[in-house]
C-alpha cells in the first residue's frame, strides 16, 4: 500500500509544514545581503564617548595642585627642625612629617592620572581616526571582478560595482 519513498516523501511534508518559517521575503534577493551587513557607527561613537570620559584630567591636577604645596611645607619643616637648635624642633617635625606622608601620594597619584588621561586621548583620536575611514570606506564605491561560467560554455570576468 505504501512504499518507503512515499513515506519519506510525507514525513519530510508535515516536517517543512511544521518548521516553515515566514515567507514573505522568499523572493527579496537583498534580504540576505541586509541581515549580513554590520553597521559599525554606533559602536564606534560609544566606544569614542567612554574614552572622551575616561580623558579627565581634572582630578590629576587637583591633586598635584594640594600635593606639591604639602609636600614642600612639610619638608621645609621637617629640614628646619634638623638644622636648628631650639625647642622647636619637635613641633616643626609633628607637623612637617604627616604633611610630606600626606602629599607625596597625591603626588604620584596625580602623575599617574594625568599619564592615564592622556592615553585615553590618544586612544580617542585613534579611534576617531578609524571612525573617520570607516565611514569613508563605506560611503566608497567598491569594486568587485569575479569570474563567470555561463550555462552554454561561455566563460569570462564579469566586474560588479557597488554604490
Amino acid at each position: 500500500m505504501f512504499s518507503l519513498k512515499k513515506i519519506l516523501l510525507l514525513t519530510s511534508f508535515l516536517f517543512e509544514l511544521i518548521f516553515a518559517e515566514d515567507n514573505e521575503n522568499l523572493y527579496d534577493f537583498n534580504y540576505r545581503i541586509q541581515k549580513t551587513e554590520i553597521d559599525s557607527t554606533e559602536i564606534y561613537e560609544r566606544m569614542i564617548f567612554q574614552e572622551q570620559s575616561k580623558a579627565s584630567a581634572t582630578t590629576g591636577q587637583i591633586l598635584l595642585g594640594f600635593g606639591i604645596p604639602l609636600t614642600i611645607g612639610g619638608g621645609i619643616a621637617i629640614y628646619k627642625s634638623a638644622t636648628f637648635d631650639d625647642n622647636e624642633q619637635f613641633n616643626t617635625a609633628v607637623f612637617g612629617i604627616p604633611l610630606a606622608i600626606i602629599g607625596v601620594p597625591m603626588i604620584i597619584y596625580g602623575i599617574y592620572d594625568i599619564a592615564k588621561s592622556k592615553s585615553h586621548n590618544r586612544k580617542q583620536e585613534e579611534l576617531k581616526k578609524q571612525y573617520f575611514y570607516y565611514k569613508y570606506k563605506k560611503q566608497a564605491t567598491q569594486f568587485f571582478i569575479a569570474p563567470f561560467i555561463g550555462l552554454h560554455a561561455q566563460a569570462g570576468i564579469n566586474l560588479f560595482a557597488k554604490f
